[in-house]
């Protein structure tokens, strides 16, 4: 399972996807003080985290779990990795 993490900076907070403790190529930026959250900003949101504007309004309305997202992000091939190997093979 993936799960979120931020990065606070001055004027943003950088919002990455971690899965098995590696950051993938999902992440976005977030204005600290919520000055740019118009729709066109939400919807840019949604297609940087790998989802379309209906998941993402899932994912704010609390009815998307993080698995749930880590499966669909993952099947859309937006985060790929290794499978651990197999020590007895």
């Amino acid at each position: 399972m993936g799960c979120f993490f931020g990065k606070e900076g001055k004027r943003h907070t950088l919002v990455f996807f971690v899965v098995d403790g590696r950051k993938t190529g999902i992440h976005t930026l977030v204005d600290r003080h919520g000055r740019d959250f118009g729709d066109a900003r939400i919807s840019s949101i949604a297609s940087e985290l790998g989802l379309t504007r209906d998941e993402f309004d899932r994912v704010l309305a609390g009815d998307m779990t993080a698995v749930e997202y880590t499966s669909l992000v993952v099947n859309k091939g937006k985060v790929k990795w290794q499978q651990p190997s197999d020590p007895h093979n």
